[in-house]
């Protein structure tokens, strides 16, 4: 065992809370514009149509103004406001820092995979200040290849000087995460995610950060 790779969303950042955190406070800043409509009726609607993140927030915000029957320049606004803010506000799991501080002093050597926009993925890394964890970050856009094709596998792994089979994959994802990386010959760590259906196969499910220490001292050790 030689090396971890991690997804982003839904693994190292919780996606979720940190949406209904930027929704609440996006209603609060434009209260007097939205007046009328319930604050946790429009946080539920918005979660509802972002679609775990995989929906394009144009046709979020689009879909917003036709149900709330808001006018188009406000549409823009919220669209303006979420690209300027959202991204910036990461909220991680619990023991994220502690659980990566962990796995560097092991030592393993840590790489981070996500697909997603530049403009919207480093802004989260750096809200998360994790990037000194890990020796390589590749983020799709980046690298014209995206999860759960082999390339930006192979080329975390390259990085990393690892070999598949000396290497663990951890991701929320049964497909982009979790079948791309087994499909390769790494190790695979499902952190359970009630979005996504269970992965035909993995080699452990975890519901917490603070698991993923322990297992894989067993496996370095081959425990």
């Amino acid at each position: 065992m030689e090396a971890v790779l991690f997804d982003l969303d839904g693994t190292l950042l919780d996606r979720a809370t940190t949406l209904e955190r930027f929704l609440a406070q996006q209603y609060d800043r434009f209260r007097s514009q939205l007046s009328g409509l319930d604050r946790a009726d429009y946080v539920r609607t918005v979660v509802a149509l972002d679609g775990h993140g995989y929906v394009p927030k144009t046709v979020v915000y689009g879909q917003v103004r036709e149900k709330f029957g808001l006018s188009p320049e406000l549409e823009s606004e919220l669209l303006a406001d979420f690209e300027a803010r959202f991204h910036g506000m990461a909220i991680p799991f619990p023991g994220m820092h502690e659980m990566l501080q962990a796995l560097v002093a092991m030592p393993l050597r840590l790489g981070l995979v996500t697909n997603g926009a530049i403009r919207s993925q480093r802004p989260k890394i750096e809200a998360l200040d994790i990037a000194r964890y890990f020796k390589v970050i590749l983020i799709s856009e980046e690298q014209g290849a995206r999860k759960p094709e082999p390339e930006i596998y192979h080329r975390a792994l390259r990085a990393l000087q690892a070999a598949p089979e000396r290497a663990v994959f951890v991701g929320d994802h049964p497909t982009a995460d979790i079948e791309g990386a087994a499909k390769l010959g790494l190790r695979t760590i499902w952190k359970r995610n009630a979005c996504w259906p269970a992965p035909v196969r993995c080699d452990a499910v975890i519901d917490s950060l603070a698991e993923i220490p322990p297992l894989l001292a067993r496996w370095k050790t081959g425990a």
